[in-house]
Order: structure tokens, then sequence, then C-alpha cells
């Protein structure tokens, strides 16, 4: 009983500081922040992904307001075709700051043939792919840009998360493509995830594919990094608000990860209210 009553306080508190805070911060225009693309973008490598996705993560961080429209399994085509729906095509034209994942799916659904056309040495379809990739985000920058004139774009660049280091090659030649077309692409931030993921196989969920939650917190970070080297964030460190899950992770947290979050809440509440002020 006592229990109770403690979580029930705690929680009043809780809805007593996040009115207050939304008064404090009533008249200011907040940034808004969107998350396109496709699985490492919804969160897939985690069980909890409304939370542990990098883009919650860098959302909390900076205190943006927060929609994520990326959908598992996307590829450049699909996502170009994604930003003809009028409620993404909303969210896109409210964005202030969109991040883009896109690009691994344009190689990994035919991984079965790019492999053996490597294997004989023919690049043919890595060059086809490339290109089309190449149009299909020239087309998405473009759709963004008419959609948000004003909004940044920060692409990501991809990782390899090979197991094994003869797939790990042959990831390379796939992934190496994407990542040209994403940096020298003009107008846009691009956030290094490769290199943030190099060589870092513990990042990478059970599939062998996803971020973990650890990995989505360094995604994050590195987003981060970009924004505030542009000057469009206050934080380089991710705020961790509710942790990310890996899928192993049991579902229900416990009493105590609850509190510790509830402090958490109250400890950035008042750190964000101070740097306002």
């Amino acid at each position: 009983m006592k229990l109770k009553k403690l979580l029930a306080v705690l929680l009043c508190a809780a809805v007593l500081i996040s009115a207050f805070f939304t008064l404090c911060s009533a008249g200011e225009k907040q940034t808004q922040y969107l998350v396109l693309g496709d699985s490492i973008g919804y969160g897939a490598g985690v069980a909890n992904p409304e939370f542990g996705a990098f883009g919650r993560i860098v959302a909390d961080t900076d205190g943006f307001g927060y929609t994520n429209d990326a959908v598992s399994g996307h590829t450049s085509a699909d996502l170009l075709s994604r930003l003809s729906d009028p409620t993404v095509a909303s969210h896109v034209a409210n964005a202030d700051i969109i991040s883009v994942s896109i690009g691994g799916n344009d190689f990994m659904r035919i991984t079965a043939k790019l492999i053996a056309d490597a294997r004989k040495g023919d690049m043919t379809r890595f060059e086809q792919i490339k290109a089309t990739f190449e149009t299909n985000f020239d087309k998405i920058v473009t759709r963004l840009r008419a959609l948000s004139p004003d909004c940044v774009i920060v692409a990501q660049t991809l990782y390899n998360p090979a197991p094994t280091e003869s797939t790990r090659q042959l990831y390379d030649a796939a992934i190496s493509r994407v990542n040209d077309v994403i940096t020298s692409y003009p107008g846009i931030l691009v956030s290094d995830v490769a290199a943030a993921f190099a060589g870092r196989n513990e990042l990478i969920a059970a599939d062998n594919v996803h971020p973990n939650a650890e990995g989505n917190v360094v995604i994050a970070r590195t987003v981060l990094k970009t924004l505030y080297d542009n000057g469009l964030g206050t934080e380089t460190e991710p705020v961790i608000t509710v942790p990310g899950r890996n899928w192993a992770e049991p579902a229900g947290a416990s009493i105590l990860t609850s509190i510790r979050v509830f402090f958490v809440r109250i400890i950035e509440f008042f750190r964000r209210l101070f740097r306002v002020s």
C-alpha cells in the first residue's frame, strides 16, 4: 500500500512539473524534429523504439518536438513515394530539422544476386543500384525542400553490420556507393554514423543488421554533434529519459528503474529551465 501511495505521489509530481514547464515555455516555438527513412530510423533494433530509437533520444536531449515517419524495409524509392502521403507531407512541412536514414535496403533486398555477381567480379548491378539511389536521393531532397524550404536535412552514412570478414567486403562494396552519394550531396548536413560504428560490432543487435540500444545512443550522439557543430542544438551528450531495451531484455521495467527515470526527468526539467532563463 505504501508503495502504491509513493508511486501515486511521484506521478502527481511529474504531472505538475510537466504542466509548469509547459506554462514556462509558452510563447516559445519548439523546434520540430522529424525522422524519415527505414528500419534504422524507425528503431527496429530495440524492443521499445518509441523511447530507444535514436530520434527520440535526439529530441529529448535538445527539447525538440518529435515525429517519426520511418518505415522498416523501405528503400529510397519507397521513401520518395511516401513523401506524397498527405500526412507525411504535412509533417515535413512542419519540420525544422529532418533526419534521413535510407539506402541500405536498396542493396539488401537483392543480396543473393549481388553476392553472385560480385563473386564473378561483375559490379554492374552495384553501379546500377547506386545510380538509381542517386536519382531517388536527389528527388527526395528536392521534395523535402519543396515542402519545407527552410528545413535542415541531416543524412546519415550507412555503417557496415557484417558479422564476418567475407561478408564485410561485399557489404563495403554496397555501402561505399551509397555513402559516396550522401557525402557528396550539396546543401545538406551529413552525420557520419559509419565512422562512429567502425569496428564496433557490440553496437549491432542480435539480427546482425540493426543498431541495438547502445548503438542508437551512439547514432544519437553523432547526430547531436552534427547539429551542435552547425548551431542547431545545445547538447552533444545524449540525455536518456527512458533507456532502450535490447530484444533479449524483459519487457517490464522494474519499480526502481521507473523511479530512476522519474528523477532523471526532474533533473533534466530544472536543467532546461535554468538554461532557458
